[in-house]
């Protein structure tokens, strides 16, 4: 069929793409959120003395070229941790990317015992460019700028709630070759952006180990709201659990599930849909080459995801 990806879960035309969020100007929710696993209310801090063992970290990476639909491209990234500034316990994060896709800088501050209940609060700042052109999927650019402010709020020792607000200002840039959603899109709002995302969830986590998990799982869900020049919503929903089978392997199977749509009469911006595909989401397919696609046979998206796996 034209309209079906032959994947596990489907995908449908104008609706629905198989997809792990892969938004090109927005931060995807969770990520980067205060407070880790979170903490018992009343838990004390770190003392200075475990913390200062644990003081800093860095790390820069240059990997070989790596598959980005039919193009190949290689990373340049890099990160910079302060865990324990000035002797304060809270965490500053430098990071740099940068690829022929992908130019990002971000700077991220973590007060993980905000209050004396263990509540966390977090401010970023970013910019980031995104070159769709050598990508599978309809071509485009943006170039955005923005900043935000997180709260994590722990409810037991594997429970948290995670709250945010983001503000965005994004440029939009569109080709000759684009689909022609993309230019109805462009001539109908324009084509520079600045709107204000507010972010809700839960997040639960159980496993033996962040970094190495044998066994337990991860599970969260969220909301995000956005209102200004663009007016959407998105629900998100996603869990993976790992299971010994031996002393050497473990089993991991992981479900993620979205849905998104516009709001106040406005359609969800094309650059904010799910796409799927590649190594992260349905391997032995392209990246973001799965869903729907234009009579240039360039991937669109869609608005519903659902992508699972078992490892």
């Amino acid at each position: 069929s034209d309209t079906h990806s032959v994947a596990f879960g489907g995908a449908h035309e104008g609706t629905t793409a198989m997809a792990a969020a892969a938004s090109a100007s927005a931060t995807a929710f969770g990520a980067g959120s205060p407070g880790g696993r979170g903490k018992a209310r009343g838990a004390p801090p770190v003392p200075l003395s475990q913390q200062r063992s644990r003081t800093r970290s860095g790390s820069s990476s240059k990997p070989r070229a790596q598959t980005r639909g039919v193009h190949t491209s290689t990373l340049h990234s890099g990160s910079i941790t302060q865990q324990n500034i000035f002797g304060s316990g809270k965490h500053v994060t430098l990071q740099i990317s940068t690829s022929r896709i992908n130019r990002n800088l971000g700077l991220s501050y973590t007060n993980p015992y905000y209050t004396v209940d263990g509540v966390s609060r977090g401010f970023d700042i970013y910019s980031r460019k995104v070159d769709a052109s050598t990508l599978t999927i309809g071509p485009y650019t943006t170039d955005a700028v923005g900043g935000g402010i997180k709260f994590g709020y722990p409810i037991s020792e594997q429970d948290s709630l995670l709250f945010g607000v983001n503000v965005e200002h994004v440029k939009l840039g569109i080709f000759s070759t684009s689909p022609q959603q993309y230019i109805d899109f462009v001539d109908q709002f324009g084509s520079t952006y600045s709107y204000t995302s507010g972010t809700a969830g839960w997040r639960r986590d159980t496993r033996d180990s962040a970094i190495l998990p044998t066994q337990g799982a991860r599970t969260s869900a969220g909301v995000e709201l956005a209102g200004g020049k663009l007016n959407y919503y998105k629900l998100s929903f996603g869990t993976r659990w790992y299971h010994p089978l031996t002393d050497t392997y473990t089993l991991s199977t992981g479900l993620n599930l979205g849905y998104a749509g516009g709001l106040s009469g406005k359609p969800l911006p094309f650059f904010k849909n799910y796409y799927a595909g590649g190594p992260d989401s349905v391997r032995g397919y392209s990246a973001y080459s799965l869903g729907p696609r234009d009579s240039l046979n360039n991937a669109l998206g869609g608005t519903r995801e659902i992508t699972g796996s078992v490892e």
